[in-house]
C-alpha cells in the first residue's frame, strides 16, 4: 500500500533534488483524473486560453501552466507535485488545482489557445508524464514539464526569458541569502 503526503510545489527548498517518476498505472491515473474532474468540465469542448506562470504566492520558482475557459474568470493550474511514498521515497505526479489569486493572474504570460475538452487536457498530461522521466531540480524540472506540456497542446510560443533556469536560480540564491526562506508547510491529503 502506498501512503502519500501531497505538497503544493510552493515548497521549493523542501522539494527533493530528484524524485522518481510515478508509474502512470491505473491508480495513479485515476488520482490525477480526479483532480481534473473536480475542477474542469471533462466532456464539454471549449476554447481554453493557456498561460504560463513561474510565480506563486510563496515560491517564485515553480513553473505552472494555467488554463481559463473562454468567457470564464476561473483559472486552473497544472503543475508537478511531489508525493511521499512509503517505504521511504518521493515521486512526482501532475496535479490540477483552482487558482484564486487575482494578483497572480495579472502576472501570467498568455501563451496561446487550446480548443478541446478537459478530457483532452488530462490525456495530454498523462502522455507527457509517461515520457517525463525522473524529476531533477537542474535538468528535468517544472520548467521542462511546462515546455513539453505546451508543445503537446500545439503551443510553441517561447517561455519568457526571465523564467529560465538562470533567473530562477538567481532568485533562489537571493532568497536563501536574505533569509526569506520561510515557506508554508506541506498540506496532507
Amino acid at each position: 500500500m502506498i501512503t502519500c503526503k501531497m505538497g503544493g510545489s510552493d515548497e521549493c527548498f523542501e522539494a527533493p533534488f530528484s524524485a522518481a517518476a510515478m508509474p502512470m498505472d491505473q491508480q495513479t491515473q485515476n488520482r490525477v483524473r480526479q483532480s481534473f474532474q473536480n475542477l474542469i468540465n471533462i466532456d464539454r469542448r471549449v476554447e481554453f486560453t493557456v498561460y504560463f506562470g513561474p510565480t506563486g504566492t510563496y515560491c517564485k520558482s515553480n513553473h505552472k501552466i494555467y488554463v481559463r475557459e473562454e468567457g470564464s474568470d476561473r483559472y486552473y493550474g497544472i503543475q508537478l507535485d511531489f508525493m511521499d511514498i512509503n517505504p521511504g521515497g518521493r515521486c512526482v505526479i501532475p496535479r490540477c488545482f483552482e487558482s484564486t489569486d487575482p494578483v497572480l493572474h495579472r502576472e501570467l504570460s498568455e501563451m496561446g489557445t487550446f480548443h478541446g475538452a478537459g478530457q483532452e487536457l488530462y490525456d495530454k498530461v498523462i502522455v507527457v508524464m509517461e515520457a517525463f522521466g525522473n524529476y531533477n531540480k537542474f535538468v528535468n524540472n517544472s520548467l521542462d514539464f511546462a515546455r513539453v506540456f505546451l508543445r503537446s497542446l500545439g503551443i510553441y510560443t517561447a517561455i519568457p526569458s526571465t523564467s529560465g533556469r538562470f533567473w530562477i536560480w538567481l532568485k533562489r540564491i537571493g532568497r536563501r541569502l536574505s533569509g526569506h526562506d520561510n515557506y508554508p508547510q506541506q498540506e496532507t491529503v
